[in-house]
């Protein structure tokens, strides 16, 4: 009877370690592959369990083989737990390793931007959208920018934007200034742009910016409606967002409507 209970103790720690550990697997990247790996783990597990544990009910006559037979049930669990917990840590390790991997990769690569389509590069701050805008320029595009910086100070850092039209997105008043208000202002001044101009290019930052002062969906709807003139117009769009600063739900519809880099 003690046999039984310590059994059954052992059984239901083992159990619950393994659902843990389950549980933390489906939060990973890639989850397919180790939930797979590990619910395989599992039932092996339960199965060699189920073997010992009949072997001890069927063979079990004396007080010398209950004892042997409960060492070796506690054995096998052990080692399958362990070897469960050592493989669900190496899976664990190497998804981390190719996330962090990929993510780099990534990071690095140079997109081929395409006429008619609106671009966001998530990024915390805005080097490569601003590389990726000059790239353009180079090439001759017709550049507008839209930026949360000074002007000034823009011009001072990138000698290529000092040809182009920049509008500063702030609060300050002032010529060339864009209140994060008025949208309607913001509006007028894009599509102004891309009616005149040959094969434009605009980069606009400050989306974060303008949902501070308005609200996401509104905000949304500006960019939804500039998007399809972009794509009339056989424009490019590039806007930096760092994807930190948006709740999950908002973030997902951003990368719904538009093409991410």
């Amino acid at each position: 009877m003690a046999q039984t209970l310590y059994l059954l103790v052992i059984l239901g720690a083992v159990t619950v370690l393994l659902y843990f550990l389950l549980q933390r697997m489906k939060k990973t990247p890639h989850k397919e592959d180790v939930v797979w790996v590990t619910s395989f783990l599992v039932v092996t597990g339960f199965f060699s369990y189920t073997v010992v544990a009949f072997i001890i009910v069927l063979f079990s006559t004396m007080a010398v083989v209950q004892t042997v037979s409960f060492g070796l049930f506690a054995a096998v669990m052990l080692f399958v737990t362990g070897i469960t917990a050592s493989i669900t840590y190496y899976f664990t390790e190497h998804i981390k390793y190719v996330e962090k991997y990929e993510k780099r990769a990534k990071s690095l690569e140079k997109p081929i931007l395409e006429p008619c389509f609106t671009y966001v590069v998530e990024e915390p701050k805005t080097e490569r959208s601003i590389q990726l805008f000059k790239e353009l320029l180079a090439k001759g595009a017709t550049g507008l920018c839209v930026t949360r910086t000074n002007p000034k100070e823009v011009k001072q850092v990138h000698k290529e934007f000092e040809n182009i039209k920049l509008f500063w997105l702030t609060e300050i008043s002032g010529e060339g200034n864009l209140k994060p208000t008025d949208l309607e202002e913001l509006s007028y001044h894009i599509n102004n742009f891309l009616n005149t101009a040959q094969n434009p290019v605009i980069y606009l930052e400050g989306f974060e910016y303008l949902v501070n002062y308005n609200s996401f969906s509104k905000i949304l709807h500006l960019f939804q409606v500039l998007k399809d003139t972009i794509s009339m117009k056989k424009a490019i769009l590039i806007m930096p967002l760092n994807p930190e600063t948006f709740e999950v739900p908002n973030l997902k519809m951003v990368e719904l409507e538009f093409k991410v880099i």
